[in-house]
């Protein structure tokens, strides 16, 4: 019920006695707010003009009057507000903050908001749909009058912001109190179901149609009850959040967040209890299809004014609603609740607001790209979104004629679809659209829409790689919707698994999130950007787990991929991760990655063309990372995700390939304990049949990865010990670790390799491989050389086995785990010593070997007591036992890897000529470079003319000579 009486204010309202600003007259007042001021004071007697029982018999030229200065008043406090007012937004700060003091102030002179509380109390119980109660004048009881009002308050806590604590903050928070608990928000309700009332009679059959002045009383109504609602919410939730500067003001500030608190729950439950959400979107629908806004252009600007933000101001209050209700603040709290924010949500699933937020969106979309209406028609669909719709029919569909959003316009569009977003976001059902559909599917076409207008307007505002920091207004919103759009979309995609025939769905989600990516790597956007690409690699991660791993965590290559693999690879996942790598020269959202596992599977199922252009950036990379970047106080993190990825696919293709189970291996050929056709044993000197088209593929790949990746990690690891006094212990330890790994896990492998070269020919790894072609045995022409030469030249694994190090420092090595890590148990260290025994000089060898087993971490007794023998026969008798272990488990993998040039050739036939040391990450991957062939012998092609002086500097200027002679 509206409040009955017209006295002070509730009990917690705002206190009679005035502020120490308050008196009247005061000129530090009067100079913040000119405009307002003065009318402000004249509050009392227009109260006791429109009130009362002389109010009833006044004349009506006076209340005509007190009308003009209500409407007067009201239109100042709409110039300082800076949610209505561009002025307001792009003034000073310290102008904001004198004007939110004053504001401030002003709660505090009783007389004047008392003054104001009975005069709303007064229109909204004497007007339409109130209960009567005591005399007032006729001016006051019209919708007008009503909307005025409540435009007066909620324009008044549109400046407010962020206050000290004290009595002004506290002031404020008994104001909204007091609207609060005299149920002023269920009288606004009753108000606009009175006015909504002759109009929904019209919509059922009705004969009398609304006059113009019932539609524009009806619609100031509307637009002061939304002006007075965002406020509300504005202030309550997200804006008045005070925080603690000093010691001193502890008391003030638990006094403040107490009341602060308490009016958050009031004005949620009030919010739900009035139902003024959905009232104002019936009434706000209801309008729209009597045609209020054609009424609206024939008349003034003040009228045109108002009609043509009510779409906009209902949108605004669903977004302050959903942002506050599920945002945080700059600490990480939330700014409300879960109750409360529970309470808020509910409040927008209401069917109008639902398809008032939809309509409004629609709008914004037709106008853009002339899309589909989904049943929607004039006048509820804005004339221009209906033109540019029946201009795109008209045509057969296609173009693109979205123009760039910017200024006020701009965020207006920007903030009508979020609001809609924001209200999806709370609901995994989906709307039903005015044309019928079915919710779900239906309501993730029209949200990914929204996603492909967002990085639409992305492209146009906003660069890459992005700056620092955001220039605000409309590219921090248009950033804000794109992560909107996604979270929405990801909500609404089923699973998982995801069920059949979602594919397509799922495929858009990865384009836009991959597009959107490239724009979200800032300060402002990087958070929210993170938490929905977790949320998708998780989703993908798990599915991977359920499908590409058998109970044992051994990799399993089904015949299909996973759907959400599936999906993921067709919106582009490879080739954007490349073209961002590329581009950053790190990894975008570097952190997230590590995530994702098991990861072979992408190289399994990928483009060919795509996955090699990824491992060739990735090595280029690698190869441009340098200890420097190790400097500095937090040298210990910088970095160690973009090395820890790498570091982790080469250990997982090196302890995961298919059979590296013992029951895999004991089950024999062709019964993989994974369930695939072809087990990883198959290779030279086995029989069983070949590898599958997918273990081919991988088995490239990762022979492509070692020879790219491995040669980078050991000469970081080699820079790091020798510039180790000059670096911080925990970054080189850090650093070291995930290095040395890697290269651990991989020299038994390529030891294998290249025993296995030496016993059946440099073609043995390639048997397997083409086994699955047909190719019979491996043309072996050609190449630079095998796994051997790979092991003595490019990984060199004796000056990370022997290095002249300062004995205390080798020390604090050990204590560390720097090293020890990598060679927990003996396998590895052996197969180190096997892999260069030719290079190691035999005393620098027996002093390392005995100081690791002196340092007593990780080698059990009988291991230790081997290392420190003093004769060489017992050495060689347990490295033999140690790798003959060690090849076992390798040699599934080993025998199936490509020499290192073979799989250079084989994964990327076109590349540069310079080969490894090429560096050139321009363009948007690896296979996009544009290659010109040598300007001299025209046989050997290069991707920039620096590659090819390199080249030349390396020996091609005599093979360039001798190809050109023959030549002539």
């Amino acid at each position: 019920m509206p409040p009955r009486r017209q006295a002070g204010p509730a009990a917690g309202g705002a206190r009679p006695a005035s502020g120490p600003l308050a008196a009247s007259g005061n000129p530090g007042l009067r100079s913040a707010l000119p405009a307002f001021y003065p009318g402000w004071l004249r509050l009392p007697a227009i109260a006791d003009g429109l009130l009362g029982p002389a109010a009833a018999a006044s004349a009506p030229a006076a209340a005509s009057g007190f009308l003009s200065e209500l409407k007067q008043l009201a239109s100042a406090a709409a110039t300082f507000d800076p949610t209505r007012s561009a002025e307001a937004r792009n003034a000073p700060a310290s102008m904001l903050r004198a004007r939110a003091d004053a504001i401030a102030e002003l709660c505090w002179d009783g007389r004047c908001t008392s003054a104001l509380m009975r005069l709303l109390s007064g229109a909204l119980r004497a007007g339409p749909g109130g209960s009567g109660g005591g005399p007032a004048s006729p001016a006051l009881r019209s919708a007008e009058a009503q909307g005025i009002l409540c435009e007066l308050l909620g324009s008044m806590f549109g400046p407010i912001g962020q206050l000290r604590p004290g009595p002004h903050a506290i002031a404020v928070a008994r104001l909204i109190q007091t609207v609060v608990r005299t149920q002023t928000l269920q009288a606004i309700s009753r108000a606009l179901a009175a006015a909504a009332a002759p109009l929904a009679a019209l919509e059922a059959g009705g004969a009398i149609p609304p006059s113009r002045s019932e539609l524009m009383g009806a619609a100031h109504l509307l637009s002061g009850a939304l002006v007075l609602s965002v406020g509300l919410v504005n202030v309550t939730y997200a804006q008045f959040r005070p925080s603690m500067a000093y010691p001193r003001m502890a008391p003030q500030y638990q006094e403040t967040e107490a009341c602060l608190e308490r009016c958050r729950t009031e004005l949620a439950a009030a919010l739900q209890a009035s139902g003024v959400v959905e009232q104002s979107a019936r009434l706000l629908v209801l309008l729209l299809q009597a045609g209020v806004e054609a009424a609206a252009a024939a008349g003034g600007v003040e009228e045109r004014r108002t009609v043509t933000g009510l779409r906009f101001g209902f949108a605004s209050l669903a977004w302050y609603m959903m942002l506050n209700a599920t945002g945080h603040d700059e600490h990480g709290a939330q700014l409300c609740s879960r109750e409360a924010a529970a309470v808020i949500s509910a409040a927008l699933t209401g069917r109008c607001a639902r398809h008032a937020l939809m309509a409004h969106s629609v709008g914004i979309l037709c106008a853009e790209d002339g899309g589909p209406t989904y049943g929607l028609t004039q006048p509820l669909l804005p004339a221009e979104a209906a033109a540019a719709s029946t201009a795109v029919a008209a045509r057969g569909g296609g173009g693109d004629n979205m123009r760039t959003w910017r200024g006020d316009a701009g965020n207006a569009k920007v903030t009508g679809l979020q609001s809609f977003l924001l209200a999806v976001i709370g609901t995994e059902r989906g709307l039903q659209l005015p044309n019928g559909r079915p919710g779900r599917r239906a309501t993730l076409a029209l949200v990914q829409r929204i996603g492909r207008a967002a990085v639409a307007q992305a492209c146009r505002t906003l660069r890459f790689p992005p700056p620092q920091q955001l220039q605000g207004g409309t590219d921090t919103q248009v950033a804000h919707l794109m992560v909107a759009a996604l979270a929405a979309s990801g909500k609404l995609l089923p699973g998982p698994p995801l069920p059949e025939g979602w594919e397509a769905e799922a495929a858009e989600w990865w384009r836009q999130a991959l597009e959107a990516g490239r724009y979200l790597l800032l300060p402002e956007t990087q958070a929210m950007a993170v938490d929905t690409w977790c949320l998708s690699v998780g989703t993908l991660a798990k599915a991977l787990q359920r499908s590409c791993r058998d109970p044992d965590g051994y990799l399993r290559l089904p015949p299909k991929p996973p759907p959400e693999l599936a999906a993921a690879l067709a919106g582009g996942l490879l080739p954007a991760t490349d073209a961002a790598s590329a581009l950053l020269k790190t990894l975008p959202i570097e952190g997230t990655f590590p995530q994702l596992r098991p990861r072979l599977p992408l190289l399994a199922y990928g483009d060919p063309t795509h996955v090699a252009s990824l491992i060739r950036t990735g090595g280029k990379m690698l190869r441009q990372w340098h200890p420097r970047h190790l400097r500095g106080e937090d040298a210990s993190l910088r970095g160690y995700c973009f090395l820890n990825l790498f570091c982790d696919l080469l250990d997982e293709a090196a302890t995961t390939w298919p059979g590296l189970d013992g029951r895999q291996a004991a089950s024999g050929p062709g019964q993989s304990g994974s369930g695939q056709s072809g087990s990883g044993q198959s290779g030279p000197g086995q029989s069983g049949p070949g590898l599958s088209g997918r273990q081919r593929q991988l088995a490239v790949m990762v022979s492509l990865m070692a020879a790219e990746w491995l040669p980078p990690l050991a000469r970081l690891a080699e820079a790091v010990l020798d510039k180790a006094p000059s670096l911080a212990l925990a970054s080189m330890t850090a650093l070291l670790t995930v290095c040395i790994r890697a290269i651990s896990a991989w020299v038994p492998v390529l030891s294998c390799a290249a025993v296995l070269e030496d016993q059946q020919g440099p073609a043995a790894g390639a048997a397997a491989c083409d086994a699955a072609s047909g190719s019979g045995v491996a043309d072996a022409s050609g190449e630079a050389g095998g796994w051997r030469d790979f092991l003595l030249k490019e990984l060199r694994p004796h000056r990370l086995l022997v290095l002249p190090v300062d004995p205390s420092r080798e020390e604090d090595f050990y204590i560390q785990g720097a090293l020890q890590y990598a060679f927990f148990t003996k396998a590895p260290f052996y197969c180190f010593l096997r892999a260069c025994e030719d290079s190691l000089d035999p005393g620098q060898a027996r002093k390392h070997v005995a100081a690791f087993a002196a340092s007593g971490k990780g080698a059990n007794p009988r291991a230790a007591r081997a290392l420190v023998s003093p004769t060489a026969d017992e050495l060689q008798a347990a490295a033999d036992a140690a790798t003959a272990e060690a090849f076992q488990q390798a040699k599934p993998l080993a025998a199936v890897l490509l020499p290192p040039e073979r799989a250079r050739r084989e994964a990327l036939p076109q590349r540069c000529g310079l080969g490894p040391a090429c560096v050139n990450l321009a363009g948007d991957s690896e296979a996009g470079l544009a290659l010109r062939p040598c300007t001299g012998c025209r046989a050997v092609l290069f991707c920039s003319r620096e590659c090819q002086k390199a080249a030349m500097q390396a020996g091609h200027k005599e093979a360039c000579a001798g190809a050109k002679g023959r030549a002539g």
